[in-house]
């Protein structure tokens, strides 16, 4: 049997050769509450706009982009959020990215850029992992002659490809190059003839990106991108008749000279006289001229600073590192209507405040939808607002959490009582609390703080799910929905402790060789696992420690708690043990039996007596299936995945993913040591419908009948049973070796997936 502790470190092994990665886990990052992030990893720099870090989250809030970039290429990009799709906080709330997918909890882009951002357009989204992928760099090998590619033959060089003559042709020729950022023929440089139609980005430090076409009105054919511009005096304007010098390529379905290219005026096109840009004189008509720009922090009028008063009517972000926000409007219950972001402000004493009069003068822009002047702006207190006394806060006593949601109070605190549920962050202490006398009332706790005020304590509180809290709170909202931010630890009584029951786990696989799905109890590499299920239970054990073989007496201390379990089917209820042991024993006849008890964190006692065999060739059946078919859907992952049903009406099904880097074709002879984990993952069903554990197999993949492909496959089962499976395969098998980009696979027709180091065992999920 393949080894999962040993195979899993080659795998990891074999990876940090072929591919360069970058992974970038929350506790890499340091943890911030609503603020913009920048970070830099291995190479790789994490940027946020707004966000949050918790110790197993990264949060890109809704509306806000989080941008990844490097000095190479970056060619991949794997989210794994913490939901599924575009469900709130899964890897779909991201806008619509060229290149970019997702399937349940993981989002993929791919591509080749050096600076990629996604926008959460639709939702927060929240990644637990976000593994960058860098491309493996520039640089001919030595001995390469200019221009070859790395390992190129001297003298190999591609012929001249013919000169494009005009915008069109060049923007075609310029399309068809392999990737972006590829240079056509070469990199050499071409001088094409046209007329400006359209500026994409205007003049700024020293260039400017602008449209051409073979006639004034002749669209957007070819882009001339950051074009090297000395003034504004030497800047094409629209209608201009331009000839423009530099190197075809392009960036993914936009043709265009590439930066640093020249320009050349060579007739000036009709000026059309523009009428004067209105000036805005309040915050309605300023907050109208920042909307009216064409794209996200786009300046008005060319960055014209305005001065605009108005009345504060909201702080959005407190006075912190010399800068605030606030909203402003034309009354003092106008609303938000115009907003000064990051207005530059001394100290406290020359801060806004809501109701004040004042002055702002800066640049308007917009980000989004939101009108505002742009970050830097300042601010002139023209009339202090009346001052109206804010009582101070008090303590209101204990509360329902039924009378607190009522309250509403923002201020004054209350001491809450209830039962602890769905503890989401056991480092900041987030979780339900729930009432006491009635479980359908219940408020979100995102943060508990101890009774000194600390942060990121709460493992330290010993409070758990099921215990009377007592806290104390202040009631606020997150997304419309009741909260409460930061209480305060008061008290704890623990949950009283049921009294566990005996529970007797039998499996005895001689008489039900279907119970047993995996066993490797005689292993001598220093680790042994099992798993099997019965009617209600389905159990893993494993053992990771320095033993000579599987016979002996273990400790739970002994046992890999991430791999010894027992799941209730019914609830589908995982639960771990905490105390207890386990006997193995081996007899002359090859019966091993396996018995102790161990105490589950719910409490029970479950009690094991297990008895198996690995399987012997008491007969043979064979089956002959006339023609399967790979299954399309795996081949991204390097999978071969074939399936079929013989004339008697055995299924069988079978995927295998090759590990062997010097594999170069799919033809050959393996047996279980090729395969990772278990090699084989297998749905065989027999003709009455019963499902068959396989134990080993031997599998033959050779050249068959017109130019289809033979398999031949001994799969040997716990029932002691060899099925013979032959059959001819049709098309599908160029596509199985790739970039090894995951691994997925059937193990005893449950459906399992490797992917970026971790394992997903999808019990239960029966592939037919």
């Amino acid at each position: 049997m393949r080894k999962l502790f040993s195979l899993l470190t080659a795998v990891l092994f074999a990876g940090s050769i072929f591919a360069a990665t970058v992974t970038i886990t929350p506790d890499k990052l340091t943890a911030v509450e609503g603020a913009e992030v920048s970070e830099t990893i291995d190479g790789v720099t994490l940027a946020i706009s707004q966000g949050t870090i918790t110790a197993d989250q990264i949060r890109i809030f809704k509306n806000q982009t989080i941008t990844l970039s490097a000095e190479q290429n970056i060619t991949k990009i794997v989210f794994t959020c913490t939901a599924n799709n575009d469900t709130k906080y899964g890897p779909g709330c991201f806008g619509a990215v060229d290149g970019y997918s997702f399937e349940e909890k993981v989002g993929t882009w791919t591509g080749a850029a050096k600076s990629v951002a996604f926008t959460a357009t639709s939702n927060q989204v929240r990644a637990t992992s976000i593994v960058v992928t860098l491309g493996e760099g520039g640089g001919d090998e030595p001995g390469d002659e200019p221009g070859d590619e790395p390992g190129d033959e001297p003298g190999d060089d591609p012929q001249p490809v013919t000169d494009p003559a005009n915008c069109a042709e060049a923007a075609a020729a310029a399309l068809s190059v392999a990737e972006n950022n590829a240079l056509y023929n070469d990199g050499k440089e071409y001088t094409i003839q046209g007329f400006v139609t359209e500026i994409a980005y205007a003049l700024k430090d020293g260039s400017m990106s602008f449209w051409m076409a073979d006639t004034k009105d002749g669209g957007k054919v070819l882009e001339a991108y950051k074009c090297a511009v000395d003034d504004e005096a030497n800047a094409p304007a629209v209608g201009d008749k331009v000839a423009v010098t530099g190197k075809l390529t392009k960036y993914n379905t936009t043709p265009e000279f590439a930066a640093g290219c020249t320009v050349e005026i060579l007739e000036k096109g009709e000026v059309v006289p523009v009428d004067p840009v209105k000036e805005p004189t309040n915050c309605a008509e300023a907050a109208t001229a920042a909307l009216s720009v064409a794209e996200n922090n786009a300046l008005y009028n060319d960055g014209k600073e305005y001065t605009i008063q108005g009345f504060v009517t909201e702080i959005a972000y407190a006075l912190k590192d010399g800068s605030m926000s606030f909203w402003m409007a034309d009354t003092k219950d106008g609303g938000k209507v115009l907003e000064a972001y990051k207005c530059a402000v001394d100290d406290e004493a020359n801060a806004p405040a809501v109701g004040d009069k004042v002055a702002v003068t800066g640049k308007l822009t917009k980000y989004n939808t939101t009108p505002e002047f742009a970050a830097g702006c300042t601010v002139e207190i023209l009339e202090k607002g009346e001052v109206i006394p804010v009582d101070p806060a008090k303590n209101l006593g204990e509360k329902t959490i039924a009378e607190f949601l009522e309250l509403k109070n923002t201020k004054d605190t209350c001491v809450l009582t209830g039962i602890v549920a769905n503890i989401k962050n056991a480092t900041y202490g987030n979780f339900d609390l729930v009432e006491l006398n009635n479980a359908e009332i219940s408020v979100y706790v995102y943060g508990l703080l101890t009774a000194a005020g600390e942060s990121k304590q709460f493992e330290s509180l010993g409070v758990a799910e099921g215990d009377t809290l007592t806290v104390l709170a202040i009631y606020s909202e997150f997304n419309d929905a009741p909260q409460v931010k930061n209480a305060i630890f008061v008290s704890v009584k623990k949950a009283a402790v049921e009294p566990g029951e005996d529970v007797e786990i039998t499996l005895n696989s001689l008489t039900n060789p279907g119970s047993l799905m995996w066993n490797d109890a005689t292993a001598t590499s220093g680790w042994w696992q099992m798993m099997g299920e019965n009617e209600s239970y389905y159990f893993s054990f494993s053992n990771a420690g320095e033993i000579a073989s599987a016979p002996g007496t273990y400790t739970i201390g002994d046992l890999d708690p991430e791999y010894t379990s027992i799941e209730i089917l019914e609830t589908e209820n995982e639960i771990g043990f905490t105390d207890g042991s386990i006997t193995i024993a081996v007899a002359e006849d090859g019966v091993v039996t396996l018995t102790g008890e161990l105490v589950g964190e719910d409490g029970n006692n479950y009690i094991f007596n297990l008895t198996y065999k690995d399987p012997v060739v008491e007969n043979t059946v064979n089956i002959s299936i006339p023609e399967w078919q790979v299954d399309e859907t795996y081949l991204d992952y390097d999978l071969f995945a074939v399936g079929g049903e013989a004339a008697d009406g055995a299924y069988v099904q079978f995927a295998l993913w090759i590990v062997d880097e010097a594999q170069e074709g799919i033809f050959g002879h393996y047996t279980d040591y090729h395969f990772d984990y278990q090699y084989i993952g297998t749905g065989l069903y027999d003709a009455q419908g019963v499902e068959q554990s396989i134990f080993s197999a031997d599998i033959t993949i050779e050249e068959g009948a017109d130019g289809r492909v033979l398999v031949t496959a001994d799969l040997l089962c716990y029932n002691n049973t060899l099925y013979r499976v032959t059959t001819l395969v049709g098309e599908g098998f160029e596509n199985v070796f790739g970039s090894k980009k995951a691994v997925k696979f059937f193990q005893n027709g449950t459906v399992v997936i490797e992917k970026n180091g971790v394992r997903y065992n999808m019990n239960g999920a029966v592939i037919r």
